[in-house]
C-alpha cells in the first residue's frame, strides 16, 4: 500500500441512491428492522426502496465483516476461554448461540421427566416433512398482473404504507384469491400502528383463508395479544403438531416451520409451560436463516431466554440486572 499523504487522490463514493438513502432487497425478504429505522432517522418518503427487478448495476449490497466482539463459531466448539470472555462481558454471543447457552444451564436445572418430555417434543419435530422455498408452490400466482401488482404493492406498502391502503383494498377486489395480496391489507396497518385494524383484518384474513397457514398463526398470534387464549386454546386442538393441523399438506417450507414453531413457542410461553416453548425453540437454531427470518428467529429466542432467567436466576440477581 502507498503511504497516506497529500499525494493520494481522493476518492468520493456514493452511497444510496439519487442522494436518499437506499435499501435493496428481494420480494422474499423483510427487512423490517432497516425500514423503521429509516423511518426514525431520515421519515418516510426520504429514502428509496429498490426490489430485485428494479436494480441497476450501481446498486449493491456490502457484506459487512462481524464486529470484533462477536463470536460467531456454533456454541458447541467455543473454547473454555471464549465462554469465559462472554461471561465477563468482554465478548458477544449471537442470538442463536445465547440460547444454546442459555438453554443447557436450564437443561441441568431439570429432572429426567422434564428432559424426556422435551426429547420427545424435539424427536416429533425433527419428523415432520420440511423443505427449502425453493422447492414450493406456496407463493405462485395465478398470472403475471397479480405477482407484478403485489410485487409493485409490497414495496409500496413498506415504503409508505399510509398511502397504499386503498389501492391494496382495491387489488383485493381484483383477485379475491390471492392470499398474497389479501395479506398486504394487515401489514400495512401494522406498519401503521394501526392495532386494532390489524387485529380485524387477521380475523377476515383467516376466515377467508381457513387452510392458510400463516392466516393461521397470524390469528393464533391476534389471539394471545388479545388475551382470548381459550380460543386460541380451540383452534390448536391441543396437537401442536404442523402436520396434525394442517392434514392436506404433504409438505411444508422453512417459512411455515418458522410461523408455525414461533406461534406455539409464544403460546406456551404465554400459558405458563416454558418447557415446552424452549422445546419448540431450540430445533430454530439448526437453520440458517435468512435476513427477515432471522430476525423473527431472534425476536423468539430473546423471548424464551429472558423467561429462562426469570425461572433460574434469583429475583435479587434479575434487579441487579
Amino acid at each position: 500500500l502507498e503511504e497516506d499523504d497529500d499525494n493520494i487522490e481522493l476518492i468520493d463514493i456514493e452511497f444510496g441512491r439519487d442522494g436518499k438513502p437506499a435499501v435493496l432487497f428481494g420480494m422474499e425478504k423483510h427487512p423490517d428492522n432497516i425500514i423503521k429505522q429509516l423511518d426514525k432517522t431520515v421519515g418516510k418518503g426520504n429514502y428509496t426502496v429498490i426490489s430485485e427487478d428494479e436494480k441497476t448495476d450501481q446498486d449493491w449490497i456490502s457484506q459487512d465483516e462481524p464486529a470484533e466482539d462477536l463470536i460467531v463459531k456454533p456454541f458447541e466448539e467455543m473454547e473454555k476461554e471464549e465462554l469465559m470472555e462472554v461471561f465477563e462481558g468482554k465478548k458477544l454471543m449471537t442470538p442463536d448461540n445465547l440460547f444454546k447457552m442459555v438453554f443447557a444451564a436450564y437443561n441441568l436445572l431439570l429432572s429426567n421427566k422434564e428432559k424426556n418430555e422435551i426429547k420427545k417434543i424435539m424427536n416429533n419435530i425433527d419428523k415432520w416433512n420440511i423443505i427449502d422455498d425453493i422447492d414450493s408452490d406456496e407463493y405462485d400466482f395465478t398470472s403475471e398482473k397479480e405477482k407484478k401488482l403485489y410485487k409493485d404493492l409490497y414495496f409500496q406498502t413498506r415504503s409508505d404504507p399510509e398511502n397504499t391502503t386503498s389501492a391494496i383494498k382495491k387489488a383485493m377486489i381484483k383477485f379475491p384469491s390471492s392470499y398474497q395480496l389479501n395479506s398486504l391489507l394487515g401489514m400495512a396497518y401494522m406498519e401503521t400502528d394501526r392495532l386494532e385494524d390489524m387485529h380485524q383484518s387477521a380475523i377476515e384474513l383467516y376466515q377467508k383463508f381457513p387452510d392458510n397457514l400463516f392466516a393461521f398463526c397470524n390469528y393464533i398470534t391476534m389471539l394471545l395479544a388479545k388475551d382470548e387464549i381459550g380460543e386460541a386454546e380451540l383452534l390448536l386442538h391441543d396437537s401442536y403438531n404442523i402436520h396434525e393441523q394442517f392434514p392436506q399438506k404433504e409438505y411444508f417450507t422453512i417459512d411455515h416451520y418458522l410461523a408455525y414453531t414461533q406461534t406455539i413457542a409464544k403460546y406456551f410461553l404465554r400459558t405458563g409451560k416454558l418447557i415446552k416453548a424452549a422445546a419448540y425453540t431450540f430445533p430454530l437454531t439448526f437453520y440458517e436463516w435468512r435476513e427477515h427470518n432471522k430476525d423473527n428467529a431472534d425476536a423468539l429466542y430473546f423471548l424464551v431466554i429472558d423467561q429462562i432467567r426469570e425461572k433460574i436466576l434469583p429475583e435479587n440477581q434479575m434487579t441487579e440486572k
